[in-house]
């Protein structure tokens, strides 16, 4: 079970980690302990938002709505 979340979320893969993803999962980290220091539930939802986000490498418009693509794309991957 650990091993397919694992392999889902790439956390062991070092190319699939860039600026962004480091960024959320620093924020959601610091968010979600302030809140949790602070014993106030609605930052906590927000950094847990955050984390989420980082972990599972999703933006704000669902699953794969504003992920940066880890593969290189053709041209014929753009024709209708």
């Amino acid at each position: 079970m650990f091993n397919r979340f694992l392999k889902r979320t790439h956390l062991l893969n070092r190319r699939a980690w860039n600026f962004t993803r480091v960024l959320r999962v620093s924020l959601g980290l610091a968010v979600l302990i302030a809140a949790i220091m602070q014993r106030d539930w609605m930052p906590g939802l927000f950094g847990l938002l955050f984390l989420y986000q980082g972990v599972y490498n999703v933006g704000c418009c669902g699953a794969d709505g504003c992920e940066i693509p880890q593969g290189k794309s053709t041209v014929e991957d753009h024709r209708p």
